[in-house]
């Protein structure tokens, strides 16, 4: 297993002309141990997706020349993460030719793994700066909490459960905090809360955020059912899956990457394991994290919404989500509270799941993002 210091299989990323080549490519890297998290064509990349703090490598087998402009370019400039270009020979894969160039590839993907810019590091130990006392001095949102519609009191049982997973970095515990502050307790969709932080702040930040909130908060124990209403706090030692049983276990590895919890391990995690839609919001934070999660949960059908930027204490990790165009809406803690409710009802009668327009007249709405 190719792993880094804490056991964690490394990220790395595809790009590749055809669907043949990019298997292969898979195939190759995910036998030697390599957790391949991305594999695209080059005209279909997502140029933002470069940015993510998630991937460790880019490895490009493709001609460049005919793709898309901010493709070429996102490729070539790269900074933060590690881009590799080699190119397959042209020659049958059972030529010597063509394994000695595999085993070549290998090796170089293993040297660039170990070279890693030392920029994820320090990022990571900025988004652990929320101390104890930080978030014991998390403000209450005050007498603003809305009511439960009377709609959802009773969600049929043969309805599936949303699930909303809450993911934030530097600055998301107080913007977190303000947003379950304001919602009622009954609601009929389920709660992960993802927070970088030192785990040795998970107590406290259990503590700060179930203070004044009407929704029970509690850390994810393995074994967890994940019952309606409730918000739990991801870990941030132990990745997590569901098992049989819609069980939530603990693994017994990290999280891939340099954050705890890796949003985007957890929101690809949760779509291709939850039974039912699976949505997220990505409040305030630092670093490219979630940038694949989003567009995983866009492309099964889920609405990703970010906190505005300009409300944000950093707003780097939902401003990259909106330049990315993973976003169905934006809005402060207060129009994203209130529009899950909305959207809960729209959900709960059959009506198409759309974020609500903003109006100047009534209380903030979500704003529809413009899609790129």
């Amino acid at each position: 297993m190719s792993s880094d210091h804490s056991g964690k299989a490394q990220a790395v990323a595809i790009v590749a002309d055809d669907l043949l080549q990019q298997q292969r490519l898979r195939n190759l890297l995910t036998e030697a141990g390599y957790d391949v998290v991305v594999s695209t064509a080059p005209e279909r990349l997502n140029p933002a997706l470069v940015s993510s703090s998630t991937i460790g490598l880019w490895l490009v087998d493709a001609d460049l020349e005919h793709c898309p402009e901010r493709v070429r370019d996102a490729l070539y400039d790269a900074r933060d993460c590690r881009v590799l270009f080699d190119e397959a020979p042209d020659c049958d894969r059972q030529d010597m030719a063509y394994r000695l160039w595999e085993k070549r590839l290998l090796t170089s993907v293993h040297r660039a793994l170990d070279n890693q810019p030392e920029q994820t590091e320090q990022a990571a130990e900025d988004v652990a700066r929320e101390t104890p006392e930080d978030l014991q001095r998390l403000p209450a949102t005050g007498p603003s909490a809305l009511h439960l519609p009377k709609a959802l009191e009773n969600w049929p049982e043969d309805q599936p459960r949303p699930l909303w997973i809450l993911a934030a970095s530097l600055g998301g515990p107080s913007a977190v905090k303000d947003f379950l502050d304001r919602l009622p307790e009954g609601l009929p969709c389920r709660f992960i809360y993802a927070q970088h932080i030192d785990g040795h702040f998970e107590e406290q930040l259990e503590r700060s955020l179930g203070r004044h909130c009407a929704l029970p908060v509690q850390r994810l124990r393995s074994g967890s059912m994940l019952p309606p209403g409730v918000v739990h706090i991801a870990p941030v030692a132990n990745s997590i899956r569901i098992a049989p049983g819609g069980r939530v276990q603990h693994n017994e590895y990290g999280w891939r990457g340099p954050f705890s919890p890796c949003l985007d391990e957890l929101m690809q995690t949760m779509a291709l394991s939850y039974e039912g839609p699976v949505n997220a919001i990505v409040f305030s934070g630092m670093g490219g994290d979630a940038l694949i999660g989003a567009s995983t949960l866009q492309e099964a059908g889920g609405q990703v919404w970010i906190q505005s930027p300009e409300s944000c204490i950093q707003p780097a990790m939902p401003a990259a989500i909106r330049e990315a165009g993973l976003h169905s809406g934006q809005g402060d803690t207060a129009a994203l509270a209130q529009s899950l409710l909305h959207l809960l009802q729209q959900q709960l009668k059959g009506e198409q799941a759309e974020a609500p327009e903003a109006t100047a007249t009534s209380v903030p709405a979500i704003a529809q993002s413009e899609r790129r």
